[in-house]
């Protein structure tokens, strides 16, 4: 019994180490912050890839900040633009701000992809855009004005991601699933040890009663036999296959709201 006991043990632990291992233990992005307006300081850029940097190690998601100029009365590059000049590619679950100047306000949106899309959920992006950061950056003046707002935006969209926000913490699921992995053990042993304590002892089966055979002679005949061809046309093809649509599906996820 204790045999069988100590796989599931192990696997329990496996278990939670895995779940564990969601969050990474260094950063996977070698560019987080993308200046294409030149607005910010060496600085600020600095503390902005920190502030990314961080939400990464602790809630386990990458967030890019970028700046884009304006063209047509909306930001030039979208999340989706930012991903491939950073080769990065739109399945991978990652999290993208992109900002823009006009008329002396800022304006910014949030881009997700990956599992950040379906882990992220809209009323939890709808909080995001208007928390304290998301107003306090909405209502700057000029985008280098609002370092602190951009970083605080950051951290609420890994806490969003990690369940911080809305529903449990990774940690908490880590928990959850060790306890109940504890007690599927627990219930297996039981059910084992019982097993074993009901089992009968020096039982006999005699031979004679279980394994005896009834034969009987029998002869299989046949009269006669009939084969019939049929013959089915395919009548040709019906019809042509329907237009497809446009674009591919990629990694699901892209713009997810703005101001």
């Amino acid at each position: 019994m204790k045999k069988r006991l100590i796989p599931l043990l192990i696997l329990s632990i496996l278990l939670a180490v895995v779940l564990a291992a969601c969050v990474p233990s260094e950063p996977t992005l070698s560019t987080y912050v993308v200046d294409h307006t030149s607005v910010w300081t060496e600085a600020q850029e600095e503390t902005i890839t920190q502030a990314c940097v961080q939400a990464e190690l602790t809630y386990g998601i990458p967030v890019i900040v970028a700046t884009s100029p304006r063209s047509g009365g909306e930001a030039l590059y979208w999340g989706e633009d930012i991903l491939h000049q950073l080769d990065v590619s739109e399945s991978d679950t990652v999290a993208v701000i992109v900002l823009n100047e006009a008329y002396g306000f800022v304006h910014f949106d949030v881009y997700t992809y990956g599992f950040a899309t379906a882990r992220i959920s809209d009323e939890e992006i709808e909080d995001i855009l208007y928390s304290h950061h998301g107003d306090a950056l909405a209502g700057s003046s000029a985008i280098s004005h609002a370092v602190s707002s951009v970083c605080g935006l950051v951290e609420e969209i890994g806490k969003a991601y990690q369940g911080r926000t809305a529903g449990p913490s990774i940690w908490v699921i880590i928990g959850v699933s060790a306890l109940i992995a504890l007690i599927i053990v627990i219930v297996i042993g039981v059910k084992l040890k019982r097993s074993y304590s009901r089992r009968r002892t020096n039982v006999t089966y005699p031979l004679e009663h279980y394994c005896t055979l009834d034969l009987k002679e029998r002869e299989d005949r046949y009269t006669n036999s009939i084969t019939t061809y049929v013959v089915i046309s395919d009548g040709g093809s019906t019809g042509g296959s329907g237009g497809g649509s446009r674009g591919g599906g990629g990694g699901g996820g892209g713009h997810r709201g703005g101001r």
